[in-house]
């Protein structure tokens, strides 16, 4: 008895098989019962079955026509050798009606070339070329014709037996099977046959071989037979399923599909192999229909039709292709990578590798990196990337059978090294006059912080001070520079990615004097001024103007002209100076003091009363 699935039950669990299968539903679920399919290319094809239906597809099967057999009975076989030239072949199994039609016109036109009302049914038809072609009957007999299907002949096998299905592998050599387990073969193009051993006594449903040695038969109750000796002996093969297997198909010698179901039940049955049928994975189906027939036109693109007018293709060998991964991290739009992340996305069902595209570019014209892996993230190698870039990334994922499409596409940007600090002061190569002084650089904005050196060699492989500070200056602890030395100095950052660069190296030469730097306006000419104050009571200024950096010495004499105290003698930038002149230790009278440089000489008169 025939169990009833309530309709909104049946949508749902249709809705939950197509969820997760490798095949779906390219019609609206009808009261046609499909017996048989045949398939030109990826493209073009008809299905066909009970009561005259005859349903053709030109894109895939996305859309379906009907085509009008011009008979009232029902098709169950089907064959065509081009796009315009095919036949099908039928009639009524319980009153033993045979009829055979032919298209010329890719099926517009339908016309009867053969008709008798006790034959018996023409299950199974099949052409080797135009004109020569074979139907099984179920009334035990092999009709052929020789002149593409205009005139019939007729083969009796004497025997009580329905010939469900046949194969030709050329013009001589083809194959029968039909109830009871009945195998036969001919080597003669049909005009006799001779009985192969059967391991069972089940009804065989469809034959079909791969070449003269290797073929398939399925059958009632999950049977699948299979022979590598062109049918000397068949070996049963184990079947997952024990409903009725109604159609076999291979693709090529490893991969081929089984299709079938309980026709009372509701349930249907898809097989697969890929290891020359030695075992059988069962596939998952989108609909709960019996199936009758399976066809493929490549490794991937497939159909099946059965009852209620189901049609299914699939376009991965009925196995799911994975979806496309859902991608994870690190977040689309991330900033401060860094150059060896991790990339993980969510796992894709049934998926066995991942492939990974890193690039520059948002539409992957070049690519940085690329990978294949097992896992669903991707630890990318040292080396690859670099810091400072905004770099896209999508995975795909893949099986045995297919590709998914690309994941969306996200990016990421790696942190940045620092750039090198633009030094500030003391400027290159100053004279400074103090033996601490506060070295300052340009602040840099996300630093964590900085690292100054000081060295006597512009090379620095002897290093004076070195110092980590997190502010854009640093003065320099007592004790470890001397005056009159040419010190080198550079600075450079760090943030949370690494150590940047090294600034440009400067210099400078500690003269701590009590010479102070009154104007960095340049003077005009060299001159020394009279001290202020003068007379003077143990202490005055002495003021100089330096148009350009100079070696200088102050010298004291006293009124006989004797060198008394060289009071400065150092480098000076341009500048205009005071010296400020302690006579604490002098007696009272009239001194001189006098500047030298290279290009000037001047003399003052000073006057000391205590």
């Amino acid at each position: 008895m025939k169990k009833y699935i309530p309709p909104f039950l049946l949508l749902i669990l249709t809705s939950l098989c197509f969820a997760q299968s490798g095949w779906y539903v390219q019609n609206q679920l009808t009261s046609e019962e499909l017996r048989g399919e045949f398939f030109i290319n990826s493209q073009t094809g008809w299905v066909f079955g009970f009561l005259n239906t005859i349903k053709k597809t030109t894109n895939g099967g996305n859309n379906w026509f009907y085509q009008n057999g011009n008979t009232s009975e029902s098709f169950l076989g089907g064959y065509f050798i081009n796009s315009q030239t095919g036949w099908l072949c039928g009639g009524h199994a319980s009153q033993s009606h045979t009829q055979i039609s032919k298209t010329t016109d890719g099926g517009n036109n339908w016309y009867t070339v053969f008709y008798h009302p006790s034959n018996g049914c023409a299950y199974c038809i099949q052409f080797i070329n135009s004109n020569t072609g074979w139907v099984s009957l179920g009334s035990g007999s092999i009709m052929k014709t020789t002149d593409g299907g205009n005139s019939w002949s007729t083969i009796s096998l004497n025997i009580s037996n329905s010939l469900v299905s046949l194969f030709f592998i050329n013009q001589n050599t083809g194959w029968v099977v039909g109830t009871n387990g009945l195998i036969k073969k001919t080597t003669n193009g049909g005009l006799n046959w001779i009985t192969q051993l059967s391991p069972l006594s089940q009804n065989l449903l469809c034959i079909h071989f791969v070449n003269p040695d290797t073929g398939f038969i399925s059958g009632n109750n999950g049977t699948i037979l299979k022979t590598t000796n062109s049918g000397t002996n068949w070996i049963q093969k184990y079947s997952p399923v024990s409903t009725w297997l109604n159609s076999v198909f291979f693709i090529n010698s490893s991969t081929g599909w089984i299709v079938g179901g309980e026709y009372n039940g509701g349930a249907s049955s898809i097989l697969n192999t890929v290891d020359e049928g030695e075992t059988w994975s069962l596939q998952i189906s989108p609909v709960l229909s019996w199936l009758a027939a399976v066809r493929f036109v490549d490794y991937n693109t497939g159909w099946a039709c059965g009852r209620d007018g189901t049609i299914i293709k699939t376009i991965s060998g009925g196995v799911i292709i994975p979806n496309p991964p859902v991608l994870l991290s690190p977040p689309n739009g991330a900033i401060n990578i860094n150059t060896t992340p991790t990339l993980t996305w969510n796992p894709s069902l049934s998926a066995n590798s991942y492939k990974v595209l890193i690039s520059t570019n948002s539409n992957f014209s070049t690519i940085t990196d690329s990978a294949t892996v097992s896992t669903n993230y991707y630890n990318v190698p040292s080396g690859k990337l670099q810091y400072g870039y905004t770099y896209f990334w999508k995975v795909n994922a893949s099986n045995i059978y297919g590709t998914s499409n690309w994941s969306n596409i996200w990016n990421f940007s790696t942190g940045q090294f620092p750039n090198a600090p633009v030094l500030i002061s003391p400027l290159n190569g100053a004279l400074i006059t103090t033996l601490t002084p506060t070295l300052i650089w340009h602040s840099l904005n996300n630093v964590l912080n900085y690292k100054v050196q000081i060295s006597t060699l512009s090379n620095f492989l002897i290093i004076t001070d070195s110092a980590t500070v997190t502010d854009s200056h640093y003065t320099v602890p007592s004790g470890k520079l001397f005056a009159n030395i040419t010190y080198f100095w550079r600075v450079n950052a760090i943030n949370s990615f690494g150590t940047g660069p090294w600034s440009s190296v400067w210099s400078f030469i500690p003269y701590p004097t009590d010479i102070k730097l009154l104007s960095n306006e340049i003077p005009e000419v060299f001159r020394l001024y009279q001290n202020y104050p003068n007379p003077f009571n143990s202490q005055t200024n002495i003021r100089f103007d330096l148009p350009e950096k100079s070696q200088i010495k102050l010298t004291l004499f006293d009124i006989l002209g004797r060198n008394i105290q060289e009071l400065v003698s150092m480098y000076l930038n341009e500048g205009a100076y005071t010296y400020p002149f302690n006579a604490e230790r002098l007696n009272s009278g009239i001194y001189f003091i006098r500047l030298e440089t290279n290009k000037y000489n001047s003399i003052i008169r000073i006057v000391l009363i205590k």
